[in-house]
């Protein structure tokens, strides 16, 4: 009888994924006014004999994503690396459908046993800080030299490029020597109220330095292939912008979205909005920006969590919640 209840719950939890994200996904597409439109030009393009970039840029989706696997085994520790990919799709496909990624967590935790829980939680929280220091970096880098187009919004950007420069820093620095963030929080007297994460704490202060700086380098190669990607798609809709002009604008806007809270339901609208503005600076056709920013995220995201969830079909999942057993 539990047997049966608990196949049926595992149903149900299935299920409940599928609505949500079919609902996510209709409201993201629907978002696009110019549906029609869209397609248009991205047929103009297809035949305008760029088709090789776009090749390039699907090519690097699943060597993308295959470095997030490994980057995110290597903290993990004993995994096969077929399981570790598929834990990774599995993390995107409830990153899709909830706010500025957040369910990647709860995602990797369907494919691997309960007691291994708080291993995927830290490697998932590693990799994601060194990721985002790579985007700060590179993003600073970016905003620097892409400011003087920016002079009609009347901001010092120094100010803001300095922050920037000191939070890149300070994140570093407590990303390789983790010990001062106990420190911090010991000082501040919060130590208390953070008793219940003390074993992802002591689990972090046991991955050694080496493998700290192995991550960073695999998030800095998955930066690289993802603005490479981007570039890729520059080219295949043939816009008239130099390298040096396109990577400025990837980096400004990548480091814009990592900063920005996307609710799920207007992910692809916020990230057409910021490439409207960075992009709009180069005198880039908006529908050509929309195109692009669709493809992207269909590509990058959306057929990867689509894959994530069969993983998840496939799946028990109250069995690696810790229960049924």
């Amino acid at each position: 009888m539990l047997k049966s209840n608990l196949k049926y719950i595992n149903l149900i939890i299935k299920l409940c994924i599928a609505i949500i994200l079919i609902l996510v996904l209709y409201k993201q597409l629907s978002n696009y006014n110019a549906q029609a439109d869209l397609k248009q030009e991205l047929l103009r393009s297809w035949s305008n004999g760029k088709l090789i970039w776009l090749v390039a840029f699907v090519f690097l989706m699943p060597l993308n994503w295959a470095l997030e696997a490994k980057k995110w085994k290597s903290i993990y520790g004993k995994i096969s690396f077929p399981k570790a990919f598929k834990t990774i799709l599995a993390g995107i496909s409830l990153a899709i459908i909830t706010p500025n990624r957040v369910g990647e967590y709860g995602g990797r935790l369907l494919t691997i046993p309960p007691e291994k829980n708080w291993k995927s939680i830290v490697a998932t929280l590693v990799g994601s800080i060194s990721q985002n220091l790579v985007t700060i970096f590179f993003g600073i880098v970016g905003l620097l030299f892409l400011s003087n187009r920016l002079d009609f919004l009347n901001i010092s950007f120094v100010p803001i490029i300095i922050t920037a420069v000191l939070f890149f820093i300070l994140g570093l620095y407590v990303y390789f020597n983790i010990d001062v963030l106990a420190l911090i929080v010991k000082k501040l007297g919060l130590k208390k109220y953070l008793v219940r994460f003390n074993k992802y704490f002591q689990e972090i202060r046991q991955i050694k330095k080496k493998t700290l700086l192995f991550v960073i380098s695999v998030s800095s190669l998955r930066y690289i292939l993802y603005a490479s990607q981007y570039y890729f798609v520059i080219r295949f809709f043939n816009i008239d912008v130099s390298t040096w002009a396109a990577m400025q604008g990837i980096t400004s806007i990548l480091l814009i979205q990592s900063s920005l809270p996307l609710p799920p339901f207007m992910s692809i609208l916020a990230r057409s909005e910021i490439s409207l503005l960075i992009w709009g600076l180069f005198g880039i056709n908006e529908l050509i920006i929309l195109c692009m920013t669709f493809l992207i995220w269909s590509i990058n995201l959306l057929f990867p969590a689509l894959l994530g969830y069969l993983v998840i079909l496939r799946t028990n999942i109250v069995e690696t919640l810790g229960y049924g057993k």
